[in-house]
């Protein structure tokens, strides 16, 4: 199985929360309306309102946005 996308289990309790959990770099907190006009119609019913998310901006970093 691929591990693209989860989370090394040695790492998963030494971040922060709002800290990305692979480059640790501090994340921005992003507004449910900006997440409604980035994604598509098909996958906002994925988007939970009691959820807050984050962005990741590092450059070397591939994951985007963070939930918390």
């Amino acid at each position: 199985m691929s591990t693209c996308c989860s989370i090394n289990a040695e790492k998963e309790n030494t971040w922060a929360p709002g800290s990305c959990p692979t480059c640790q770099a501090k994340g921005k907190k992003v507004e449910l309306i900006t997440l409604f006009q980035l994604i598509k119609r098909t996958f906002q019913k994925e988007i939970h309102r009691r959820n807050q998310y984050y962005f990741c901006s590092s450059k070397e970093c591939e994951i985007v946005l963070l939930l918390f």
